[in-house]
């Protein structure tokens, strides 16, 4: 993909997720993500500085990630993946 298409996704998806509100969420949680590539540069556009992906046994690929930032209140203590 073009890059200079793939910036303009990326910020028309940062545009739909800020939309409505000031900033940016400190948590934000996505579903369906097939790339921790791309979830990576939305999180650093976004001015996240953490993301936790799955990786799934499922054969699409598809996972659900988790880009946070981290603060004096907020710190990563563990992560435990629940298969269902």
């Amino acid at each position: 993909m073009d890059d200079f298409i793939y910036q303009i996704k990326l910020s028309q998806i940062v545009d739909v997720i800020t939309k409505e509100r000031k900033g940016t969420p400190d948590f934000l949680g996505l579903v369906e993500v097939e790339n921790p590539e791309v979830v990576g540069r939305l999180g650093k556009k976004m001015g996240y500085d953490n993301l936790e992906m799955t990786n799934s046994p499922d054969n699409r690929g598809v996972d659900v990630a988790l880009l946070y930032k981290t603060s004096d209140d907020i710190k990563k203590i563990s992560r435990a993946e629940h298969i269902v």
